[in-house]
């Protein structure tokens, strides 16, 4: 362990710059956690700092020909940003607040995110002294997630929604003080701004074993708090003889949908790359097209309000505006943008259509064409949403997926698409993710107007690269 940090060009050089300016440095947060749990730091370090962080930062990244900006002027929190092999990485610098690293340590989170080390002690005495005022190295070590004080998630209860994602994460438990706490706090979430609620509602969706999620999000009744139209598909004490009860097939269909995106070459050797490339595509700032899809796919459950069982044929989808009414208040909720909206729309019309559309293994090209002219955007969306419930319901593997009656119609068409309909799909040159951690943004406006404005650069011609791209962020924020 000691080596990586001894042999990591980016926190000897911090420890450099340290010693540079006359004070001590300490890694603290997700670095420390990560290096335990999987022997790994990472692209994303944080730095504590007994004096003025501003000059480390800026020295940091001239070291590593990159830039560095204020996240936080009160708080002297300033982020240094660098690029190796084409990945983004961060280093944010601190100064400790009233110079006490304990004080610091005990206001984070979690146990397992309040641990710090001191790199003078990594560099000169060659040992790893842990300053873990909460004992999170004991919760590491039993693979657990406790809050660091009592106050910790009512202070702030999104926590409650990072609690669940860490856990799930890295396969650790809640300890039952911070489950009790959790269903104590739960409520306060909607306190909370629907910005950070949604940033952390969806980086759960975008972890594997999401249908594991979406029961613990379900457990502790957070899922109707953000969701309350779930109340329609939530497990019942009433007996209930389908095969497939909605909920269960909520969950179904989300680790389907995974299932797909993991496996897409699999299922789609032809387009792999193109499919793989799309569906990492930010619709909307921090959120990818095939997260958007297991949201997506939990609505398609609702609009099956009062069933018995799954069915396709809920006349709901043959009225669109009955749809737009359900949908509209959700994506309100979560601040989505009417474009993500019409997405949503559009993909659950077509995809509870597609199966009579194209009842036969046969489907002439004027009927392929005019499909995906209807739908006018989000095509390949809606077919692997319909595939993923379909093979919900059928419950085959990836390897037998091509039983599936619905498959051939589908692989049909996504080649279609690709050779004939569309052409290639290509990654920007930035995402909103990228953005979002270069400028320390939330999910917003903001990040889809920088998105647009790179995006416009790129067609002028004006820039081509993503080094390009970043330097035009940057300066764009530090004029904000």
């Amino acid at each position: 362990m000691i080596d990586l940090l001894l042999n990591s060009p980016p926190i000897k050089t911090v420890y450099n710059l340290a010693q540079d300016f006359s004070v001590d440095a300490f890694l603290v947060g997700g670095a420390v956690r990560d290096l335990h749990i999987n022997a790994s730091l990472g692209s994303d370090l944080d730095f504590l700092v007994t004096g003025n962080a501003k000059p480390i930062a800026q020295q940091f990244a001239e070291t590593y020909k990159g830039s560095s900006f204020c996240l936080d002027k009160k708080r002297s929190c300033y982020r240094a940003l660098t690029s190796h092999d084409g990945h983004l990485e961060t280093a944010d610098f601190s100064s400790l607040m009233e110079k006490d690293l304990t004080h610091n340590l005990m206001s984070r989170d979690f146990t397992i995110n309040s641990i710090g080390l001191r790199l003078a002690d990594i560099f000169e005495k060659k040992e790893l002294t842990f300053i873990d005022p909460a004992h999170g190295l004991k919760d590491l070590m039993d693979n657990r997630i406790s809050v660091t004080t009592p106050t910790s998630l009512e202070h702030d209860p999104v926590r409650i929604l990072r609690a669940v994602r860490f856990a799930r994460k890295y396969h650790f438990t809640l300890d039952t003080s911070t489950a009790t706490l959790i269903y104590k706090f739960k409520e306060k979430i909607l306190t909370s701004p629907w910005e950070r609620i949604r940033n952390e509602f969806f980086l759960i969706l975008s972890q594997p074993d999401i249908s594991e999620s979406l029961s613990d999000l379900e457990r502790y009744g957070i899922l109707t708090l953000l969701l309350p139209e779930c109340n329609s598909i939530q497990p019942s004490t009433k007996k209930n003889t389908s095969a497939f009860p909605l909920w269960e097939h909520t969950l179904k269909t989300a680790h389907s949908l995974a299932l797909i995106l993991e496996n897409i070459h699999t299922y789609f050797p032809l387009h792999a790359e193109a499919l793989q490339s799309y569906f990492k595509e930010d619709i909307e700032g921090g959120i990818q097209r095939g997260t958007l899809l297991t949201f997506t796919a939990l609505l398609n459950s609702l609009d099956h309000s009062g069933a018995e069982s799954v069915s396709h044929t809920n006349p709901l989808h043959n009225h669109p505006n009955n749809l737009k009414k359900t949908i509209r208040p959700i994506t309100k909720r979560f601040k989505l943008s009417r474009n993500t909206d019409r997405t949503i729309t559009t993909i659950l019309l077509a995809t509870n259509q597609l199966p009579t559309l194209f009842p036969s293994k046969d489907i002439p090209e004027r009927s392929r064409y005019r499909f995906m002219k209807d739908i006018d955007g989000p095509v390949l969306d809606t077919l692997i949403v319909a595939l993923a419930d379909n093979q919900a319901v059928s419950s085959v593997t990836p390897d037998e997926v091509t039983t599936l009656p619905l498959f051939e119609t589908v692989n049909t068409l996504v080649n279609y698409y690709f050779q004939e309909f569309s052409g290639n799909t290509t990654l920007p040159l930035l995402n909103g993710d990228e953005i979002m951690q270069v400028l320390d943004l939330k999910p917003g406006e903001k990040v889809g107007k920088l998105l647009e404005m790179i995006k416009s650069a790129e067609r002028e011609g004006s820039l081509s690269t993503k080094e390009e791209a970043l330097q035009l962020i940057i300066s764009e924020g530090s004029e904000d």
